[in-house]
């Protein structure tokens, strides 16, 4: 028995429960065990909490990266009138011109930073293309000479 499936029967009988922090961890708490079903009975100890089932905790936990963000950028974006300008108005546009936000007239050092951490890319990122981008103008000028 897991606590949702508990709480969940508790919610639907009209079992009080609580939710209780114990030892630094969010607990259920069911106020009157001899409601339940007994299953859910023995899922709990004496004093009415949901006994941990390590069976059931995740192994692992995944990193789950945020979704990038999306639509018209808002009024008070880092650099706002020059990117309007530029033709920049959503964020997809802005994402394709990361790297090269400083050719934009009235977009500095400071405020490409700004938009690219506005933007939640990581500068590690930014590195890496750049990196990538002057491997390739070195690639160019070999072959050139």
């Amino acid at each position: 028995m897991t606590e949702r499936e508990i709480e969940a029967y508790c919610i639907n009988n009209g079992i009080p429960f609580k939710r209780q922090v114990v030892g630094g961890v969010e607990t259920l708490r069911v106020m009157e065990t001899t409601q339940l079903p007994m299953p859910m009975r023995e899922a709990c100890d004496e004093r009415g909490f949901v006994k941990a089932d390590p069976i059931q905790a995740p192994a692992e936990v995944e990193e789950v990266k945020p979704s990038p963000l999306r639509g018209k950028l808002p009024a008070d974006f880092p650099g706002h009138a020059a990117l309007e300008a530029e033709g920049l108005t959503t964020y997809a546009k802005v994402r394709k011109r990361l790297s090269d936000l400083t050719s934009i007239p009235g977009i500095g050092e400071a405020t490409a930073e700004k938009i690219t951490a506005a933007m939640g890319e990581s500068s590690a990122d930014e590195e890496e293309q750049e990196q990538t981008n002057e491997d390739a103008r070195s690639s160019e000028e070999t072959s050139g000479s």
